[in-house]
């Protein structure tokens, strides 16, 4: 059953949950017409299903006309069958007799009709002018059983009562079948609530206060657990930066430390190669002159062969990397001959210059050039 509250109409009520009832003590049928005129507006708009159970001194037809002026669009909530105007003795008074359950069961049966129709509840008012002294002990049984009934159906019920009928004890008895009672006597409205009631509503303000209580406690320390993880936050936003600020300065001194040496290494050997290879050169020139027995110009190989040859009689052909031609020899039956690309073994460099002995090989006889001047 749904918790929200319904909105009676009255002044003094206002709203109220599911599952209550109450009684109304009125003096005039004026004073009963102005209470439940707004109670069965407030129903009709709310979505909920109404029967008005009348008795004297008002009429079905009297009934009729009040709710078409008081109540907006009214004609269509009649055509709708959102509402019921019935008689008090048909309802209660069936059969002759005052039969509490057959009554409790006409009232659920008209709620599972009200639901299954897609309204919320139903809202009831049964006006007990017509009751007798005789069948008061049992109309008040049957209002015990509806309170005890109802308290978690979606039902709200107000049963009337006139005060000129209603002494001391016919007083006391209706205020302690009903959850609460209210008067209007003279223009002024009154709120008559029994023992239980006020216990319940003393209760529920002392549960409010400690939900206040509750909710301030929780919200302090809310606060503190929110203002903790924001400091926290922030120091890991701190840390994580401070760290990265670490890591990159390391990575550069990692980068400096190894490009450094590769760096100096790299000219180191650049200096020693420029100046090493003017040495190696001439170095060579000078083994050559010497392997070759003095001077080119005085060797006639190498006047026929060009720059480069060894005194030897024949022309030579280089095995390894490509040849470059040269002019023909005046003793070579061949005509031009090719000039072999050298490789030097201490510099491993190519060059034209002079080979050591043994690497190059005779085109005529196929041996190895041994001579040595």
């Amino acid at each position: 059953m749904t918790t929200a509250l319904r909105n009676t109409g009255i002044e003094p009520v206002g709203e109220i949950p599911w599952g209550t009832h109450f009684c109304h003590f009125y003096e005039t049928r004026d004073d009963l017409l102005e209470t439940l005129l707004p109670f069965f507006r407030a129903g009709l708009e709310a979505g909920e299903f109404c029967a008005w159970v009348v008795s004297e001194p008002l009429t079905e037809e009297e009934v009729w006309q009040a709710l078409d002026r008081a109540v907006p669009g009214f004609d269509r909530y009649v055509s709708d069958q959102c509402i019921e105007v019935l008689n008090a003795r048909d309802v209660y008074l069936a059969g002759g007799e005052i039969d509490l359950h057959r009554i409790i069961s006409n009232w659920r049966a008209k709620l599972e009709r009200a639901l299954s129709r897609g309204y919320q509840g139903i809202r009831v008012s049964g006006n007990t002018a017509w009751l007798e002294q005789k069948q008061w002990r049992d109309f008040m049984e049957y209002e015990t059983e509806l309170n005890r009934g109802i308290g978690d159906q979606p039902m709200v019920v107000l049963c009337t009562y006139p005060l000129t009928t209603s002494g001391a004890t016919e007083f006391l008895d209706v205020a302690g079948t009903h959850q609460f009672a209210v008067a209007k006597r003279r223009g002024r409205w009154e709120v008559v609530e029994t023992p239980q009631l006020t216990q319940a509503k003393a209760e529920i303000v002392r549960l409010n206060r400690d939900l206040e209580q509750r909710v301030r406690e929780r919200t302090t320390e809310l606060e503190a657990a929110i203002g903790d993880q924001k400091r926290a936050s922030e120091a890991l936003q701190e840390a994580q930066k401070s760290a990265g600020a670490r890591y990159a300065a390391h990575h550069r001194q990692r980068a400096d430390r190894i490009a450094g040496p590769r760096s100096e290494s790299a000219a180191r050997r650049h200096r020693r190669k420029r100046h090493r290879e003017p040495a190696l050169a001439r170095a060579h020139s000078a083994r050559s002159q010497r392997r070759h027995g003095g001077d080119a110009a005085s060797d006639p190989g190498r006047r026929a062969g060009g720059r480069g040859d060894r005194a030897c009689a024949c022309a030579r052909e280089e095995v390894g990397r490509g040849e470059v031609s040269r002019g023909p020899r005046s003793d070579d039956p061949r005509g031009a001959q090719p000039r072999p690309a050298r490789r030097c073994r201490s510099t491993r460099s190519w060059s034209r210059r002079p080979w050591p002995r043994g690497f190059a090989r005779c085109w005529e006889t196929g041996s190895d050039c041994s001579s040595s001047s």
